[in-house]
C-alpha cells in the first residue's frame, strides 16, 4: 500500500543488479489477502529508476474506495554508489479522487507541485419547483511550496542510501532521516531486541494510516520479509508479505 511501498524498499535491495522486482500481498486478519504492492528497481548507464504500486481488490477496494496508490523516483547514481533523486512523484486515486505531487531536488531546495481533481456536490434552492436541488461537478487545485526542509532523498531511495547505517544500528537505538515525502520531511527508525526487526514512524497519512507507523522484519541479508501498518482506516493493522524477489543483470 503505499505509500507503504516507499518503506517497502527498507534495506531491501543491494544495487548489484541491474533490475530488481518484488511482489508482497496485503492481507487483513478478517478477511485475507486484500491486495498486493510491487517494488521495481532499474539502473542503467549512470542513471537509476524505482517504481512502486499498490492497490486493493474485492471488498477491501469498496470500502477504501478503489484507493490505489503509485511511486516513482528518478535520478542518477554517484561515484560512491548512491542514489542521488532528481524527480520524485506520488499519486493517489479513490472514487472521484486524484492527487499527484511532484517533488523537484533543486540547488534552492525542493519544490514540491501538487495537482488535485475531485467531483464536489453543490446544493442550492430552485425557485421553480420550491426544493433543494443538489449537483455534481468536477473540480480541481493547484499549488506550489517550496518544502520547509531539506533532504538528499526521498522515501524511495533512503533506505537503498542509508543500508549500512542500519546494519550496524544497536537494539534499542534509533535513527531519523530527512527524505522527501513523509511528515516534515522525517522518517523515524528504531531497531528493536528482536533480530531484524524495526518500528518505522513516516508521521503522514499511508494508505489512510493515522500515523503511518510501520513494523517491519527483514532477513539476514536485509530484504524485506514482512511489514504491518498500524491503524488502517476501517481495517485495523494491515500485513504485508513478501511472494517472491527476483534481480537481473
Amino acid at each position: 500500500m503505499m505509500r507503504i511501498l516507499s518503506l517497502l524498499t527498507a534495506a531491501a535491495f543491494s544495487l548489484n543488479a541491474a533490475t530488481i522486482e518484488a511482489r508482497y500481498a496485503i492481507s487483513f486478519w478478517v478477511i485475507g489477502q486484500v491486495g498486493s504492492a510491487t517494488l521495481k528497481l532499474q539502473r542503467d548507464a549512470g542513471r537509476y529508476r524505482i517504481e512502486a504500486n499498490a492497490t486493493l481488490q474485492g471488498v477491501a477496494a469498496l470500502l477504501a474506495h478503489h484507493h490505489s496508490e503509485y511511486f516513482q523516483s528518478e535520478g542518477h547514481i554517484d561515484a560512491a554508489g548512491r542514489l542521488v533523486p532528481e524527480r520524485y512523484r506520488v499519486l493517489r486515486t479513490m472514487d472521484d479522487y486524484r492527487r499527484e505531487q511532484l517533488y523537484r531536488f533543486g540547488p534552492s531546495g525542493i519544490l514540491r507541485a501538487q495537482h488535485e481533481k475531485m467531483r464536489v456536490t453543490l446544493r442550492r434552492f430552485d425557485a421553480a419547483s420550491m426544493r433543494y436541488v443538489t449537483t455534481t461537478r468536477p473540480a480541481e487545485r493547484r499549488s506550489f511550496q517550496l518544502e520547509p526542509y531539506r533532504a538528499d532523498n526521498d522515501l524511495l531511495t533512503l533506505y537503498f542510501n542509508v543500508r549500512q547505517q542500519l546494519a550496524t544500528l544497536a537494539p534499542e537505538h534509533s535513527l531519523t532521516f530527512n527524505a522527501a515525502g513523509a511528515g516534515r520531511g522525517k522518517v523515524h527508525i528504531e531497531r528493536t531486541l528482536l533480530p531484524y526487526r524495526y518500528r518505522v514512524q513516516l508521521d503522514q497519512d499511508i494508505f489512510r494510516s493515522a500515523h503511518g507507523e510501520m513494523a517491519i522484519e527483514t532477513d539476514e541479508a536485509f530484504y524485506v520479509k514482512s511489514a504491518i501498518l498500524k491503524d488502517v482506516l476501517l481495517f485495523g493493522d494491515l500485513k504485508v508479505e513478501r511472494e517472491w524477489l527476483k534481480k537481473s543483470p
